[in-house]
């Protein structure tokens, strides 16, 4: 069971990363959910090699040196349902309060740590031989190992319920006013309360566990929780690698309807300020219509998300998924529109169909023609000739 139990744990770490590595450029707050997966996956690891035989030395090594990372997980979960909410990725100075228990642990089994590997191993000796040693082991500074093994679910515990929460209530939110492609909310929302429930889960199991070790006799009786801890967390990346499209929901706030800003600033001057009835969609249409960003050679999708003022999983996620259609397309889109204004006074203008490209964003000639084509059917000299297009044959 112990190899069933470490390989399940190993590929949720592995999916996890792979869910990182594709989408860390178009969804930051996946980097919060990847890095609270790998680490509590870490510690059910470190909690296997304790509770099952393994050599010494290695249990020598993982006792108590890497406890300040259990204390991780619950700011991790909390920062990438917070992102989700509020399209805020970032950490303030305000946040350093979610990162005191852990630096308070690390500091507290420091003694452990500087310990000579000689001591750990006759520890780790008598943790195999009998797991209720791990009361007598007296290493830490300021809290005695049973105070700190309580302590670290009851912090995620609270961490998954107050999450639920503001879930809970933005949905309800969103449900209140009505916001259009409620579908894909109410599958991001739904995969998060299951994010929230797994944390729990495991957090209460790990609490009564430790709670009750000192009336468990055998060491055979703890070992079902570790794999049901792994298969519980295992289903959380398979889930998204099945369902990624819960990692593009779009946030509620009660202020402006259907997307969130970060602050109340306006998006540029010529847009107008949020409310419920301007959606991301249109405002989108809006932006490129009256800015014209898309006449710069340079203009890309990092741009536009500066100009709308709004969270970049969001902008990715209204034009894949409700406006169903790639950035680039949509650029190439507004420039053959513009080209084709200008075409029809090319002549009155006196300026050549290839400067016309260039006025109009596209890069090069090649792109230019390329790109009129695929939208039109027909190449810019044949539009200026007058030659109807294939959709008027």
């Amino acid at each position: 069971m112990y190899s069933t139990l470490l390989a399940i744990n190993l590929i949720s770490i592995f999916l996890s990363l792979i869910i990182l590595f594709y989408h860390r450029k178009r969804i930051y707050n996946v980097l919060y959910l990847s890095l609270g997966l790998i680490t509590i996956n870490f510690i059910v690891i470190i909690r296997s090699i304790i509770f099952y035989e393994n050599p010494d030395w290695l249990v020598a090594i993982v006792f108590t040196n890497f406890s300040a990372a259990y204390f991780l997980v619950g700011p991790f979960f909390f920062f990438h349902i917070r992102t989700y909410l509020t399209g805020h990725f970032g950490v303030s100075r305000k946040d350093f309060i979610h990162f005191v228990p852990s630096i308070l642990q690390f500091a507290n089994v420091l003694p452990y740590i500087l310990t000579p590997f000689e001591h750990k191993l006759e520890i780790g000796q008598n943790l195999q031989k009998n797991l209720l040693f791990i009361h007598g082991v007296d290493v830490n500074i300021f809290f005695s190992y049973q105070v700190t093994a309580l302590f670290p679910p009851i912090f995620i515990l609270g961490y998954g319920l107050y999450s639920i929460y503001k879930l809970v209530y933005n949905y309800s939110l969103g449900l209140d006013q009505r916001v259009k492609k409620m579908k894909y909310n109410a599958i991001s929302h739904g995969w998060l309360i299951y994010l929230c429930i797994v944390i729990i889960l495991i957090s209460a199991g790990n609490l009564i566990l430790t709670y009750n070790l000192s009336y468990i006799s055998d060491q055979v009786q703890i070992k079902p929780f570790a794999f049901i801890q792994s298969i519980l967390l295992v289903s959380i990346p398979i889930s998204l690698i099945l369902t990624p499209q819960v990692l593009y929901g779009i946030a509620f706030n009660k202020n402006f309807g259907s997307i969130f800003r970060s602050n109340d600033k306006p998006l540029t001057k010529s847009t107008p300020e949020l409310d419920k009835n301007v959606s991301l969609s249109d405002l989108i249409h809006e932006v490129m219509e009256k800015d014209k960003p898309f006449l710069e050679h340079s203009f890309s999708l990092d741009d536009l998300v500066t100009l709308l003022n709004v969270p970049k999983h969001h902008v990715y996620n209204c034009l894949n998924e409700v406006m169903n259609i790639k950035f680039t397309d949509l650029r190439s889109h507004y420039r053959v529109e513009h080209a084709k204004k200008m075409l029809l006074e090319v002549d009155k203008k006196n300026i050549t169909i290839e400067a016309i490209g260039i006025e109009s964003g596209f890069p090069t000639r090649s792109s230019f023609y390329r790109a009129f084509k695929a939208e039109t059917g027909i190449t810019p000299t044949e539009y200026v000739e007058g030659k109807p297009m294939e959709g008027e044959l």
